[in-house]
């Protein structure tokens, strides 16, 4: 009874304990690869993009760390790598590509463009990323905002936003909607247009050729089809004037200034507007330094929110995105299939066993590898994601199949005449052997991988697994088998 209490004890705090590890979808990647991403406030023109994106560039050119640069503006680097975030075309965006000659090249490097940005390029919004494994989620935290009214959207956007600002280890914060954007609105007297025969289409076909262009004809020159188009000479047409030097011709043959029967209004619009099942939504969104786990910042703070959250109007509502909200989605997927899981082993065990109960202590040998999953963790720093799930529920079978192999011993002990409490006792002495020696052999071929980034918190957990749970198994078994099936059934 000690041992089984014991245990459960350990396993209790074991538990507990999950709340200190770090937690992280899926761990970055070693590729050498950096990706600079140069965010200008929303409306610049791609020239003044261009410009600042070749200046990063220029300096980056002469850094010995480098191998090479590849730069984009307006859009994002192609697909060289299948878990990219990529961007869609914004003329007020650049990324740069810089290929680092080796992984400590590329840290020496991030920490410069990122002193660079901070220093040199003040009216940048510039992030600085390696790649990263797993569903790409682009910013580290990241919280959206969702209701059927944009104003009131937007509210609550700042309010999150100013959450945000609060927090001091979080940086670059903003917003997916990105700045308002200065726009001219033209507020046309119909009574007037209608006076002197102007109708809104002759209105809007002047505007065009104005400031777009009226096309007159297209020429063929080889393979290429090269349009004629008729408007503003460029200096002119980009003048906040030349919409009120505009002349429009009315029915009577006379041209009238645009200026009689209409004026220009100044105003600020929003550049670029997300919706999300059709509902208005703006992401918060923010970056973090380095060792800062996301996924525990993320749901730290969306607590911290609780009583933001319960203030909102009917319709409206404030979610986790991001690397938080996959992993939260890829761990109900794997709970969705646990039943199926564990029935198939029930299954299987009485098929084997042929007794419910020793089939039922078998099962419940298995979360035993939990244990030194969690306190291999710990000792570590590697952070429980998705790929120390896989561990996890691997160590399952591992630790399943030895329970099989020791209750198995037992019972064809007690079938060859032994008595109970002997068959118990030497079972264990007898498999202590080979079952330490299979554990010892699955965590030396572990140690390999557990260097690496993407499979290291996998070999972590089944490495503390493994050799926890075999110690406990031949411990706790052979107790938990004496106290439910030690006595010796009744004979008629």
């Amino acid at each position: 009874i000690i041992v089984i209490v014991s245990t459960l004890a350990i396993f209790a705090v074991s538990l507990w304990s999950f709340q200190f590890i770090p937690k992280n979808f899926f761990p970055q990647s070693s590729r050498p690869e950096i990706l600079v991403d140069m965010w200008l406030p929303e409306g610049t023109s791609i020239k003044e993009v261009e410009a600042e994106a070749r200046r990063l560039e220029a300096q980056l050119l002469t850094d010995p760390d480098q191998r090479f640069v590849a730069t984009y503006v307006g859009e994002g680097a192609p697909r060289f790598f299948l878990p990219l975030d990529q961007q869609l075309r914004n003329p007020n965006y650049a990324q740069l590509l810089v290929m680092a000659r080796d992984e400590d090249a590329r840290e020496r490097l991030i920490t410069k463009l990122r002193m660079k940005l901070a220093e040199d390029f003040p009216s940048v919004r510039g992030k600085v990323d390696r790649l990263f494994l797993g569903p790409p989620t682009g910013w580290a935290v990241q919280m959206r905002v969702s209701g059927p009214e944009r104003d009131e959207v937007r509210r609550i956007a700042d309010q999150v936003k100013a959450r945000f600002n609060q927090n001091p280890i979080l940086q670059a914060v903003h917003d997916d909607w990105l700045e308002p954007v200065p726009a001219r609105t033209l507020v046309v007297d119909q009574d007037r247009a209608r006076a002197l025969g102007v109708s809104s289409q002759r209105l809007r076909q002047m505007l065009q050729a104005t400031m777009s262009g009226a096309p007159l004809a297209d020429v063929r020159a080889g393979e290429e089809t090269i349009s004629i188009v008729a408007r503003e000479p460029e200096e002119s047409r980009r003048l906040l004037t030349a919409v009120n030097s505009i002349y429009v011709p009315t029915d009577l043959g006379a041209f009238i200034p645009l200026s009689q029967i209409a004026k220009v209004m100044p105003t600020l619009e929003q550049g670029i507007e997300w919706r999300r099942n059709r509902l208005p939504t703006i992401t918060v969104r923010a970056t973090l330094p380095d060792g800062v786990q996301s996924n525990d910042v993320t749901l730290k703070m969306f607590d911290e929110m609780q009583s933001l959250r319960d203030s909102l109007p009917a319709g409206y509502a404030i979610e986790i995105q991001g690397g938080a909200e996959d992993s939260a989605e890829s761990q109900d997927s794997i709970a969705a299939k646990a039943p199926i899981m564990l029935l198939v082993i029930v299954v299987l065990l009485m098929i084997q066993l042929q007794h419910f109960g020793k089939a039922m202590l078998v099962l419940a040998t298995g979360p035993l590898g939990i244990i030194g999953a969690a306190a291999a963790l710990l000792i570590s720093g590697a952070p429980f994601g998705f790929v120390a799930i896989l561990g996890v529920i691997a160590l399952l079978g591992i630790i399943i199949r030895n329970s099989i192999i020791l209750i198995d011993q037992i019972d064809q002990d007690i079938a060859a005449g032994m008595e109970r409490r002997e068959a118990i006792i030497g079972s264990a002495v007898r498999r202590f052997r080979p079952i330490m020696l299979t554990a010892l052999t699955a965590v030396l071929a572990l140690i390999p991988i557990s260097r690496g980034i993407f499979w290291g918190p996998l070999a972590y957990a089944m490495m503390g697994g493994i050799l926890v749970a075999t110690v406990l198994t031949i411990l706790v078994l052979p107790a938990a088998y004496a106290f439910f099936f030690g006595r010796s059934p009744h004979k008629a």
